[in-house]
């Protein structure tokens, strides 16, 4: 692993020169992001998702020896929704559900940045105050552009789904449906339907339940 033999250089951060400590940040960041967000089927399906986690944690303080919290937070959030992805891609289904899972987590932590104006509409966690901290980068309209982009609505409800990834999207469909400003449309209210057509019984009744359960929130 890297960071045992990074992890001095964060002690000297008052004596190293800016440029060396730009340059050393840089370097390290690239590697690590580009490892994560580009591991081959093979990998994914050995990779240690905690261990993962526990990485882009230690990246996160090491990038503030050059980059300002803001920056710092735009990189590590980024980071984390591309190896979510990269998760929910995968063959493996716990890993698919890791991946799922992690976005849902952003999601929640998304909504955490303007609760008291998003609870009203949202009605995700009105019951029980979410414990997780707000995001620091992303907001709605950025997390929705990204969900967008990566067309990750496809990949849980294509070709490809499975129906315990389906029973547990709710949460970012009805993320969509409130906050994207119109992406939530015609053709992805399709792709719901879409799921079930052909499918066993309890697939079908797994997507009957999930349109009932973001019913509320389309406009």
């Amino acid at each position: 692993m890297i960071f045992p033999l990074i992890n001095p250089f964060k002690n000297l951060g008052q004596v190293l020169t800016p440029e060396f400590k730009q340059t050393l940040c840089s370097r390290v960041k690239d590697l690590i992001v580009n490892r994560l967000t580009t591991m081959t089927e093979k990998n994914l399906k050995k990779a240690d998702k905690d261990v993962m986690t526990r990485l882009v944690a230690g990246l996160k303080s090491f990038l503030l020896l050059s980059h300002s919290e803001k920056e710092t937070a735009q990189i590590i959030e980024t980071t984390q929704l591309y190896v979510s992805l990269r998760f929910l891609q995968c063959g493996n289904l716990e890993k698919r559900l890791k991946g799922l899972n992690d976005i849902r987590t952003m999601v929640e932590r998304v909504v955490q940045v303007n609760k008291n104006s998003s609870k009203r509409k949202y009605g995700i966690y009105e019951e029980e105050e979410s414990k997780l901290p707000p995001s620091e980068f992303l907001t709605p309209d950025t997390l929705c552009d990204w969900l967008h982009e990566n067309r990750v609505l496809e990949i849980i409800l294509g070709g490809n789904n499975h129906i315990e990834i389906v029973k547990r999207c709710g949460p970012i469909l009805k993320f969509m449906a409130v906050f994207s400003n119109g992406k939530f449309d015609a053709q992805t209210v399709s792709l719901v339907w879409k799921c079930q057509m052909g499918k066993h019984e309890e697939m079908v009744r797994t997507v009957y339940n999930l349109i009932q359960e973001i019913l509320p929130f389309l406009n």
